[in-house]
């Protein structure tokens, strides 16, 4: 049984923000892994949420272990939410058009190459492991650019 706060979108998927009555604990619930409901008759006390907002409890509610990254886009906030309906980080204006992007992630490697794929210019703030998975990948993706009439490393066949 719940105590139904908001619904909210997160991660591109619906969840019900709620009390959990029986845990006595604040949850979140997928939409879609609700199977039925029951409306239980009477009203319920409005209880303060646990932290400053909505997204603040969602934040830590939804974070990863990782490592902390902040990147400069070189495009409006609104134009790379657009292009990040999946996002999760905080995203900040800097002016009308760049916006600072901060994440946690598990493999700087495979956020430099996720990043990439937006076509959107960056520049990394921290860490340098971000920025040095950012050259490692422009190295590897430079030499993929040529056309080559044979291969340029030895097979292991």
């Amino acid at each position: 049984m719940v105590d139904p706060v908001r619904l909210v979108v997160r991660r591109g998927q619906w969840y019900l923000l709620a009390v959990d009555v029986d845990r006595d604990d604040w949850r979140t619930f997928r939409l879609d892994r609700v199977r039925d409901t029951e409306r239980v008759p009477g009203t319920y006390a409005r209880r303060d949420l646990p932290a400053a907002s909505v997204q603040a409890y969602l934040h830590s509610d939804f974070a990863r272990p990782g490592t902390r990254v902040s990147l400069v886009f070189a495009t409006s906030a609104q134009r790379l939410a657009d292009l990040l309906p999946d996002m999760d980080g905080e995203l900040v204006p800097l002016d009308h058009s760049s916006c600072r992007y901060v994440t946690q992630v598990s493999s700087p490697l495979w956020f430099a190459a996720t990043t990439a794929v937006l076509g959107v210019p960056f520049e990394v703030e921290e860490p340098t492991a971000l920025a040095d998975a950012c050259r490692d990948l422009a190295a590897v993706l430079g030499g993929a650019g040529q056309v080559q009439t044979e291969r340029r490393w030895a097979s292991n066949e």
